[in-house]
C-alpha cells in the first residue's frame, strides 16, 4: 500500500511539473498583413474585440481587435468638373447616383441635387492633391470597405483621445481605457478612428477624435 502510495504521489508531482511547464505557441505575425499595414495610418473601424480580464484585477490580457479599414471615394477634378445633368456618379465600387442638377461655389465645392428635394444631394469638395472627394451636406464623407483583419493588441499601443473638441491637443492613454471605452458601446468608426502601424506591423497608435455628427 505504500508502495502504490508513492507512486501516485510521484505521479502526481509529475503531472504538476508538467502542467507547471505548459505553454502555448503562438503562430508568427501574419507576413500578408505586416506587409499591408506597415508604417501606414488609415481610418477604420472597429468591427470587434474580445479580451481575458486579469485575474488580479489589473486589466486586461489575450486582446484581439477587429478592424475594417475603409476609405473615401476620390475623384479627379477633370471628371467632377466636366460633370453634365445626365450623368451618373459612382459612390463606392458600384453605386450610380443620378446628376439632376449640378451647383459650384467659390472655394469650387460641387453640390450635385441641391435643387431636387427628393433626391438627397451630394458634395464633391477638393482636396490639397486636387482631388475631389464626395460627404453629404454636412460634409460627413461616404466611405467604402477595403479590408477586414483580426489583429492582436498589447499595452504599447497607445490610444490617443481626441475626442474632446475643446482640446487644443490629444490625451495619450492605455489600451485598458480604450477597452473600457468600447465595452461601453462607444462607436469607433471610419468617421472618428485613425490606426497606425509601426514598421514591423505592430498595432502603435489608435486616435479617437471629435466628430460632430457622430
Amino acid at each position: 500500500m505504500k508502495k502504490l502510495t508513492a507512486i501516485l504521489f510521484a505521479l502526481i508531482l509529475v503531472l504538476t511539473a508538467t502542467a507547471a511547464c505548459a505553454k502555448d505557441v503562438n503562430p508568427l505575425p501574419s507576413e500578408t498583413l505586416k506587409g499591408l499595414l506597415a508604417g501606414k495610418t488609415f481610418n477604420a473601424r472597429v468591427s470587434g474585440y474580445g479580451f481575458v480580464e486579469d485575474e488580479n484585477g489589473n486589466g486586461y490580457t489575450d486582446v484581439w481587435l477587429s478592424f475594417t479599414i475603409c476609405e473615401r471615394d476620390r475623384y479627379t477634378a477633370e471628371d467632377i468638373q466636366s460633370l453634365e445633368v445626365g450623368d451618373k456618379l459612382i459612390l463606392g465600387i458600384r453605386s450610380p447616383y443620378d446628376v439632376l442638377d449640378i451647383t459650384t461655389d467659390e472655394y469650387n465645392y460641387v453640390t450635385l441635387n441641391d435643387k431636387t428635394e427628393w433626391y438627397e444631394n451630394l458634395v464633391l469638395y477638393p482636396e490639397e492633391d486636387g482631388t475631389y472627394v464626395s460627404a453629404n451636406a454636412t460634409e460627413n464623407p461616404y466611405w467604402h470597405d477595403i479590408l477586414s483583419f483580426e489583429i492582436e493588441a498589447d499595452d504599447s499601443m497607445i490610444f490617443r483621445d481626441f475626442s474632446d473638441p475643446e482640446a487644443e491637443e490629444p490625451t495619450d492613454r492605455t489600451l485598458n481605457d480604450f477597452l473600457k471605452m468600447v465595452s461601453e458601446e462607444v462607436s469607433f468608426n471610419e468617421d472618428n478612428t485613425e490606426i497606425t502601424f509601426d514598421e514591423n506591423g505592430h498595432l502603435a497608435v489608435l486616435l479617437y477624435k471629435y466628430t460632430p455628427w457622430n
